[in-house]
């Protein structure tokens, strides 16, 4: 993979943690309604906790 794919790769994975993480702190305070339970909200961030962690340790992006 080239280089300029590999920096679009990242970009877009940290783009969609970020975009992720908002929405969840949204649902959470209530600012707008997600129609799922608080377990599942906690439940996602714990994944996405999990593939940030991944990805720091292998480099590799993994798939949302």
């Amino acid at each position: 993979m080239s280089k300029k794919n590999e920096l679009k790769d990242y970009f877009l994975f940290v783009s969609r943690l970020s975009a992720e993480r908002s929405l969840i702190a949204d649902c959470k305070l209530g600012k707008i309604d997600c129609g799922v339970s608080p377990s599942f909200l906690l439940a996602r961030e714990r994944i996405l906790d999990e593939l940030e962690k991944q990805f720091y340790k292998t480099g590799e992006i993994p798939r949302i």
